[in-house]
């Protein structure tokens, strides 16, 4: 194991001083110390030649790995335990604070080969805090599996045994008998299982063996407990004929369009729904929301259609709704309910839970309006029943396995008896948990690019698929060629994909400086006090008011938590427990919602289903929120990326870079108003037949010139629809409003897709006048150009093909793309146009560069294609510029944002020279006229400023630095020549954030135009001054704010280039020169100052009060 470098030891010890020297609390300084416990453990098997499957992987490497004492091992193991269930920080006091930072620098000696122990350092501190293990009431077990048996076949209950660690007891390497029983086979796990794999069996008993213990018939196993499987995908698994996880492979590697019978069970449980809110609905008038809310499904199917929809729903459906309302209607009704459980690895959302507050029961109900079974056996399908039966495994988890109440399947069509009562037996919960044990392996072997499932559904197809699957099979059989490197491509977007999602729910795969240890996990595996410091959580808020008509909840915000969440913002809604003590969204359902309005005093929910009863809220007096995962867009990803193999050959040789695009030699005409380099940015686009790949350094006008000009150019030339996309609402929104109203010329028309939350009067359902499916889809066919996110075309990409030929797609921004978010997507298109900028902020990529890398010398290697963290956008440019194609791709040049003297700090990133365009941008005066006698006046007189500050008193923050900030805003203010709008403010860190918004007067905090935030909220926009507060205090934190991509020949911090470039008239750099001048760029701009006697220390400077400020 290569840990010995000093370099590497040295650099973890300086972080680890930063930490000791810190004046944070107690609290805090514990909570770094676990990040960096983490990071550290992360880090360590970086330089091994072997996949580590998750953090308990890499940490059990590194203890058996370092030569470790027994006492230091299980000190470790025990701390380890100590951060994963208290790194809330809220027992941490000093002594805890030094044991942990002596037991980490003992980490780091033996790191270093050395053998001595710190002066202060206690062998048995955290130890001792460890509880200890009650080996006669064991009946669960959580371990870290290391190696596994054949199966022994001799005897009554073959067997095969799992050597492994006990992740929740703190022993050493326990092993499990994994048998098949005479009712129940639970060898079928041996195949499932990968090397560091975490496997929860519930019901062991022991052998009688020191350490040993066996699996009994009401064992039930759960493979990643962590990684939730939804119920419905379970469900979709069994057949009449049998059960086989590949149904839920195939279901999301090949797409397919539901047809009518799919939206009328949409529209049914829409109706129960409201019935059950409504005393008496207008049935009429039902029938036309769930219509319009379902407008794109309505209008390919057509108005004929949807009549017959409505009829029968009214005929064949509608009693049945009545009859089930009726009969529950002296229980409180729960409309889908959401519940999650790491129990079992389940997360599920109920269409109706039923409770009786008399009986303390709760009832499940689930709706199907699809054919039913015969009523006689009373038996419902399958597929039904075994959703059912993971329903009912998430409520005993949620309230104890002694729940009262039915579980039941309700068929709405059914004229006799709709209901089927169905009684969840040991057996099915058993065969429920092994199809959800195959799902997440499966999943996790092609996230970790073993394919061989992929290729058994092309050789041996998938047993028990239904007749009607069969052509979606065969499509896949067809293009799947593992020997081409087309498909070659397609297995590693769709494994990196896959990764990213893992990320996403537990985060097993992330890069070591990543703080989201758990992903989505961290709802329930983390404490409220490490969530507040990843400020993912707003707690203890109390219920204002609620419309119940809307399902909107108004919250107050009680105490001052800083936070991450705006407006749009998917979350979670859950209440505290244990005498509003605790918040454990475990122990009962889940809300979900989104952000309709926040500040500092209210939040406003709108909840995703409207309550009949809201006593489940007004009996809570506290409430939390946390972030949603929204798993579909992963799906919608892989699914896109079939039609990668879908495409004929020469767009597949166009998207690899192989083939040269072609162009042809049209005129455009009406660009006498452009430069030229803007002219020939248009014309080659237009040219283009298969691809052009425009280049925008900031301001340069990739939006409000180059796109709304051609548009312009290609929009008489044929009656092609254009569909632009964008990868965020804010993005989408931009190129809205320019097409509203453009710089010149006369509005651009266009229609918008989205959900109920976006406000734009072209959005398409707000442009429906009538209540006729044929009207709409006329509607759709006179527009020419659409506008949607990239996740909104992903998922409406099959029923939009109902209603136009892919001929045309422009995707701005689309450098922030990834290969495989985008890739799918071009593959449709005849032509496309990609704007970007790889200078810029790179697409978000969470997982470790080692898995990022193709493998060397593979056919992908050597097409250039190394590294899937780089967009698409980037390689296709990077390829064309080898390959001299030089119509493919342009470079915009003249920018109409930054002062000239702004300007400059970046200019040297790019091939071609910046070019500023208005007069303004090269005036000699001051930004901004300040009285003479003012501390601030030598500020006014330049364009670019460094302000030194002292070092921190934190990790991630700086108070000081804050104040500073603070302070020179409100001069700026107070000259009168700028508003809060015209100011952006940005930090690194999520920590300095809250602290320079934690002292600024309220009525700044309440201003939305007024932006504190990361660089990444600033992407796309600009402001006249901006404040940048780099707050670090030691060179070793530099990596934190940077972004150096590392196929970048130039070295470009994108970070930097962005913050600078957000700039029109001013650019305020402040920060620790010591820490700074450590890289190039920052040195480069602190020199540059330094020649333009523009740099200034803020601790010579005479700051007035920020009293005054409150008013601007």
């Amino acid at each position: 194991m290569r840990l010995g470098k000093s370099s590497t030891v040295e650099h973890f010890l300086a972080e680890l001083q930063l930490i000791r020297d810190t004046d944070s609390n107690p609290g805090e300084r514990f909570l770094a110390l676990s990040q960096f416990f983490y990071k550290l453990i992360r880090y360590l098997p970086r330089e091994e030649k072997m996949v580590f499957k998750n953090f308990y992987a890499k940490f059990n490497y590194v203890l058996r790995t370092l030569p470790l004492q027994k006492d230091e091992r299980a000190n470790l193991e025990a701390f380890r335990w100590f951060v994963r269930i208290g790194n809330a920080g809220k027992e941490a006091d000093q002594p805890i604070v030094r044991q942990a930072t002596a037991l980490l620098e003992m980490l780091l000696q033996r790191m270093a080969g050395q053998t001595e122990r710190p002066k202060n350092y206690q062998p048995h501190f955290f130890t001792k805090k460890h509880p200890q293990r009650n080996t006669a009431a064991l009946r669960s077990i959580r371990l870290l599996c290391q190696s596994f048996s054949e199966l022994q076949e001799q005897g009554p209950e073959p067997y095969f045994i799992i050597k492994g660690f006990d992740l929740d007891n703190l022993e050493t390497e326990i092993e499990l008998l994994v048998k098949r029983h005479q009712y129940v086979d639970f060898t079928y796990l041996r195949p499932l299982l990968l090397p560091n794999a975490v496997l929860v069996i519930h019901n062991i008993v022991s052998t009688g063996q020191p350490d040993q213990y066996s699996t009994s018939f009401d064992s039930l196993p759960v493979l990643e407990p962590d990684f939730l499987v939804d119920a419905s995908a379970i469900g979709e698994c069994f057949t009449h004929a049998g059960s086989n996880a590949g149904l839920f492979f195939l279901s999301r590697l090949v797409e397919d369009l539901p047809g009518s019978p799919a939206l009328k069970g949409s529209m049914v449980g829409y109706f129960l729904d409201e019935l059950i809110c409504q005393q008496t609905p207008n049935i009429d008038t039902l029938f036309k929301t769930a219509q319009k809310n379902n407008a794109l499904k309505a209008a390919q199917l057509g108005r004929a259609e949807m009549n017959s929809i409505r009829n029968s729903i009214n005929t064949e459906h509608l009693p049945n709704i009545r009859l089930l309302v009726q009969r529950e209607s002296k229980k409180e009704l729960w409309i889908e309910p959401t519940y999650f459980s790491s129990v079992y690895g389940l997360q599920g959302r109920l269409d109706l839970l039923a409770y009786d507050e008399k009986q303390q029961a709760r009832d499940i109900i689930e709706l199907k309006s699809g054919s039913p079974t015969n009523p006689v056996p009373g038996q419902p399908w399958l597929n039904h029943l075994m959703q059912v039966v993971c329903y009912d495994l998430l409520l005993n988890s949620t309230y104890g396995e002694n729940r009262l109440g039915f579980n039941a399947i309700f068929y709405s069509r059914c004229t006799v008896a709709p209901y089927r009562q169905i009684t969840s037996i040991h057996g099915e919960r058993a065969r429920a948990l092994r199809i959800r044990n195959y799902i997440v392996s499966r999943i996790y072997k092609l996230a970790n690019r073993d394919f061989a499932m992929l290729l058994s559904f092309k050789n041996t197809g998938i047993p028990y698929l239904p007749t009607f699957q069969q052509p979606r099979l065969e499509s896949f059989q067809d293009r799947y060629r593992p020997e081409t490197i087309t498909t070659q491509y397609y297995q590693e977007l769709l494994a990196f994909t896959l990764r990213e999602m893992i990320n996403a729910k537990v985060g097993d795969y992330l890069t070591e400086d990543n703080e989201e240890i758990n992903g989505f996990s961290t709802l329930w595996q983390n404490q409220v006090p490490h969530k507040e410091k990843l400020f993912r959580i707003i707690h203890h808020l109390t219920v204002a008011e609620m419309d119940t008509e809307s399902g909107r909840i108004r919250l107050n915000i009680t105490l001052t938590v800083p936070h991450s969440f705006r407006k749009g913002d998917l979350i979670v809604l859950y209440p505290s427990t244990d005498n509003d003590q605790e918040y454990d969204c475990m122990r009962q359902h889940i809300l979900k919602g989104s952000i309709e309005s926040i500040n500092n005093h209210f939040i406003s929910i709108a909840l995703n289903n409207k309550q009949t009863n809201y006593g489940f809220i007004q009996q809570h007096q506290y409430w939390a929120i946390e972030p949603d995962l929204f798993e579909r867009n992963f799906w919608c990803t892989v699914g896109s990326l079939m039609q990668v193999l879908n495409c004929d050959d020469r767009k597949k040789r166009l998207l690899l870079g192989h083939l040269e695009p072609a162009f042809s030699n049209q005129a455009t005409h009406g660009l006498d108003l452009l430069t030229p380099t803007q002219q020939e940015a248009i014309n080659n686009a237009v040219n283009a037949r298969d691809y052009y790949l425009l280049q925008g350094p900031p301001g340069t006008g990739k939006t409000t010139t180059f796109l709304v000009n051609y548009l312009r150019q290609s929009l008489p030339d044929n009656t092609d629809k254009i569909v632009v996309l964008a990868f965020t609402n804010a993005a989408v929104e931009k190129i809205c409003n320019t097409f509203r109203d453009p710089r010149n010329g006369a509005p651009i028309p266009y229609l918008r897709l989205g959900s109920r939350y976006v406000t734009d009067e072209y959005l398409f359902a707000d442009q429906l006048t009538d209540d006729n499916p044929d009207n709409w889809k006329k509607l759709i066919e006179k527009n020419r150009i659409f506008v949607s996110t990239v996740a909104t075309f992903q998922n409406n990409l099959l029923l939009l093909s109902k209603f136009m030929r892919f001929k045309h797609l422009v995707v701005d921004e689309a450098s922030q793309l990834t290969e495989a978010q985008l890739s799918g997507i071009l593959a449709v298109f005849e032509k496309f146009v990609l704007i970007g900028d790889h200078k810029q902020l790179p697409a978000v990529v969470t997982q470790e560069e080692k898995g990022c890398l193709t493998e060397p010398g593979s056919f992908l290697e050597k097409m250039q294609i190394t590294d899937l963290r780089i967009s698409i956008f980037e390689r296709l440019f990077r390829n064309a510029q080898a390959k001299g194609w030089t119509t493919a791709y342009g470079q915009l040049v003249d920018h109409y944002r930054m002062h000239h003297d702004i300007a400059g700090l970046i200019a040297h990133q790019y091939s071609k020279k910046l070019l500023a365009i208005q007069e303004k941008q090269f005036s000699s005066l001051p930004p901004y006229a300040l009285p003479a006698d003012s501390p601030y006046y030598p500020i006014s007189r330049h364009r670019v400023v460094f302000i030194e500050s002292s070092p921190g008193n934190g990790l991630k923050k700086n108070s000081s630095e804050a104040a500073t900030v603070i302070k020179l805003v409100s001069q700026l203010l107070q000259t009168g020549q700028f508003q809060r709008k015209d100011i952006g403010i940005i930090a690194p860190f999520r920590a300095q954030i809250a602290e320079i918004r934690a002292i600024m007067p309220e009525d700044w905090q309440e201003d939305e135009t007024f932006i504190t935030d990361t660089v990444e909220r600033f992407q796309g926009g600009e402001k006249k001054v901006i404040v940048y507060s780099t707050t670090i205090s030691s060179s070793r934190q530099l990596p934190g704010i940077q972004s150096i991509a590392s196929n970048d020949t130039d070295r470009t911090d994108r970070k930097l280039l962005v913050s600078i470039s957000r700039a029109e008239e001013q650019f305020i750099l402040l920060g620790n020169p010591l820490a700074l001048e450590a890289a190039p760029a920052y040195r480069s701009i602190i020199s540059y100052c330094r020649q333009q006697d523009a740099c200034f220390r803020a601790d010579e400077m005479e700051y007035p009060s920020t009293e005054t400020a409150a008013s601007h």
